[in-house]
């Protein structure tokens, strides 16, 4: 009797830790709303940099590893520009830069903290166009940029189907060089933080 008590004791944990990894595993999608502090520049001459507000949204899937631990794979998509500010001389606007058309693709390793609450990490391929509009206009161009980030985030179930997340992210961007002057060296960098809602399917 002692040990069937044991083996369904075992059996129930088993099932339970097993609902309780699955609210982050399948497939999930979310919008978010983020605050970004965009930094481009010129090593040792001169930095820009602006803080704003922007959108993204994201598909992701979610892999059991163990009875507390998922790894999720996933693509965001910015809805915004990040910008880096405006360049001035003698108090005229010459240049201004951003960071458009904005995608990932991110690898997510996460731990429960609790039944409805995972505490993630967070690595991603960045990709995008860097722009730049300048007076005159002959010195504008675009250019494609891409680059790695990190961060950590916390997600957490409110019931069976709907979450929030919180997540804080720093990227860094490859050297670019403008087409017209292949001496210079454009550096950008971006810092995030994001909170979204979302769906698992």
């Amino acid at each position: 009797m002692k040990k069937l008590f044991a083996c369904l004791l075992i059996i129930g944990t088993t099932g339970l830790a097993s609902a309780q990894v699955s609210n982050f595993t399948g497939l999930s999608g979310a919008v978010n709303l983020s605050t970004v502090s965009s930094r481009t520049e010129i090593p040792k001459e001169f930095q820009l940099a602006d803080d704003n507000w922007g959108g993204s949204v994201q598909a992701a899937y979610g892999l059991e590893l163990s009875s507390s631990s998922v790894i999720g794979f996933g693509l965001n998509y910015s809805l915004g520009n990040s910008k880096s500010g405006i360049a001035y001389d003698k108090k005229v606007a010459t240049d201004t830069l951003k960071i458009k058309n904005q995608y990932s693709f991110y690898l997510e390793p996460g731990s429960l903290l609790s039944d409805n609450t995972l505490l993630y990490g967070k690595i991603s391929v960045e990709k995008g166009k860097f722009a730049v509009t300048s007076t005159p206009a002959s010195n504008s161009f675009s250019k494609s940029i891409s680059g790695t980030g990190y961060g950590a985030g916390l997600r957490h179930m409110l019931d069976k189907s709907k979450f929030v997340q919180v997540e804080f992210m720093k990227v860094g961007y490859k050297t670019i060089t403008p087409p017209k002057d292949l001496t210079t060296k454009l550096e950008s960098s971006t810092t995030l933080g994001t909170i979204g809602i979302g769906m698992k399917f």
